[in-house]
């Protein structure tokens, strides 16, 4: 299984640095920053494979408020379909996590199959906790 980095601020000196360095060592990162077109640049320069600039949480909306990965967006499954154009406007492939993975591992197949690639986070928000990662709890 490829480990996967949250990096904030990974736009400019140490996240940028970071994001540099997980990626040498073989790690995916995710990856947020204020300026979009430096994480366009970022993407561009380490690649859309190692490289996403977004994470979306497709768990219901209560779930998201509790808590979630820092940066991470809401899109829950069942808007996804109508949503569509939010993953197709990001550089890169999006991350896409629900509770223990299962979920995101389904619809990321799918999404291949039609031709939208996204990542998944394997283990989901679970997983990341588990491991003692950060999340946002507002």
């Amino acid at each position: 299984m490829r480990r996967t980095a949250l990096i904030t601020g990974a736009t400019s000196g140490f996240g940028e640095s970071a994001a540099h360095a997980f990626v040498r060592a073989g790690w995916r990162v995710i990856a947020t920053g204020r300026r979009a077109e430096r994480l366009d640049a970022l993407v561009e320069t380490l690649g859309a494979d190692n490289v996403h600039p977004a994470a979306f949480d497709v768990r219901d909306e209560a779930a998201y408020n509790r808590a979630h990965l820092p940066g991470a967006k809401s899109l829950p499954f069942e808007e996804i379909e109508g949503r569509l154009a939010e993953l197709y406007m990001l550089p890169g492939q999006p991350a896409l996590y629900d509770r223990s993975g299962d979920k995101t591992k389904e619809l990321a197949q799918k999404m291949e199959e039609q031709g939208t690639p996204v990542a998944f986070l394997e283990g989901g928000i679970l997983a990341w906790e588990a491991e003692g990662l950060p999340v946002e709890r507002p």
